[in-house]
């Protein structure tokens, strides 16, 4: 049997059904290849988001009832984000987290594996790798037209561009009034088709990896009365990409999600809320440990940036004073030499070494002009250190 044989179909509609029975409620879907692949869902009590990871054993197909995001398989450069997650993660927590920024969804497992998601379908991700410099569509409209007029040797006169006024990068599409039935969130909050069934067992299958059914799952198949879930604020939490739109941004962390997956969150969901607020209790504390370490080692990095200067500029002391005193003396021999060229001219007896004189005079002349530059480039490099480090200080502290 293949692969994709076993797969189990679940549906996304019965397990918003049952996290609708513990007051819990669905953000959004992360949808890779037709199959969901993440379930952002909030907490009842405590508002806080975590990602529900489907596994590619199952099938779940999205629905219109639920925002979506697209997602494609990556092997992008996400070492920003794993860093970030791995130093948030620390040493003591065992638990999966996954980020989501602006261009990825990355997951980093207990075990230390990764799991890296492009947003966006893979002709997208396909377009993103080969382009370096992106245009602005005002930019690709000069271009294009400045081919169509050269090509007819006609002259494309284009007046100078006032300050601000290139158009912004990404058309966004115009947002028509909500449908009937969904909010301006793009939810649909109409009644749900089919809802004289809820007294109905929800049917959940799961099997293991060898496609052996599980048969711990009874409480899920037989789940208690339905109770009608109260509407909860979506607002209050930050930690939503729901809440804050990232998709036009250049957020590179970006927002931090306990992840947990799907067969375990069914067994556990009695005692979860409260396991996922320690989680993100400890995430936070442990951003804050590992900011207070870099601060630390950036006052360390400043002290020994001016210990590193104080040296530059007792070198530069050194080697501009000898250049100094090497003019000096040759200063000296060039007017000295310069002297005897005159001689030359009204004394005999220094006619037979007029030859070496003028060798001298140019040997010292040139040489003079060699001291001179190499003064000036050493004035120029530690001028041009002092400056990068004045203006990378300033930039900073402004």
């Amino acid at each position: 049997m293949s692969s994709a044989a076993k797969r189990v179909t679940v549906s996304i509609s019965k397990l918003a059904e049952f996290l609708a029975k513990k007051l819990y409620t669905i953000v959004m879907v992360y949808v890779c290849e037709d199959s969901i692949r993440f379930v952002e869902a909030r907490t009842a009590k405590y508002q806080k988001s975590f990602m529900i990871y489907i596994s590619q054993k199952y099938k779940m197909v999205p629905s219109d009832s639920h925002k979506k995001v697209i997602i494609s398989l990556s092997n992008g450069d996400s070492s920003r984000q794993l860093e970030y997650l791995d130093k948030l993660k620390g040493s003591f927590m065992e638990c999966d987290l996954t980020s989501v920024s602006s261009r990825f969804v990355c997951v980093y497992r207990n075990s230390g594996s990764l799991e890296m998601y492009f947003i966006g379908t893979k002709q997208d991700m396909e377009e993103d790798s080969t382009e370096t410099i992106k245009e602005t569509p005002i930019q690709k409209v000069i271009k294009d037209a400045s081919a169509v007029f050269e090509s007819l040797t006609e002259t494309l006169t284009i007046p100078e561009a006032s300050p601000g006024g290139d158009l912004e990068e990404g058309d966004q599409e115009e947002e028509g009034d909500p449908e009937e039935g969904e909010d301006p969130d793009g939810e649909d909050i109409s009644t749900p088709s089919g809802s004289s069934t809820k007294d109905e067992p929800i049917e959940l299958e799961f099997e293991d990896a060898d496609g052996v059914d599980i048969s711990d799952m009874a409480e899920f198949i037989e789940p208690p009365p339905f109770r009608e879930s109260k509407i909860l604020d979506k607002t209050k939490d930050i930690n939503s990409i729901h809440d804050i739109d990232m998709e036009d941004e250049d957020v590179v962390l970006g927002i931090i999600y306990h992840t947990i997956d799907l067969l375990i969150f069914y067994k556990s969901i009695n005692n979860l809320e409260e396991k996922i607020a320690s989680i993100y209790n400890m995430i936070e504390d442990n951003e804050n440990t590992f900011r207070d370490e870099r601060v630390l080692t950036i006052e360390e990095m400043a002290e020994n940036l001016v210990l590193k200067i104080h040296s530059a500029q007792e070198k530069f002391i050194i080697e501009e004073n000898r250049l100094k005193t090497q003019l000096v003396q040759l200063s000296s021999i060039f007017d000295q030499t310069t002297d005897l060229k005159e001689k030359i001219k009204v004394d005999v007896k220094y006619s037979d070494a007029k030859g070496d004189i003028e060798r001298v005079y140019n040997q010292t002349r040139n040489t003079i002009k060699d001291l001179n530059l190499e003064l000036l480039h050493l004035r120029d490099y530690f001028d041009e250190l002092l400056d990068n480090v004045h203006t990378s200080l300033e930039e900073l502290t402004s």
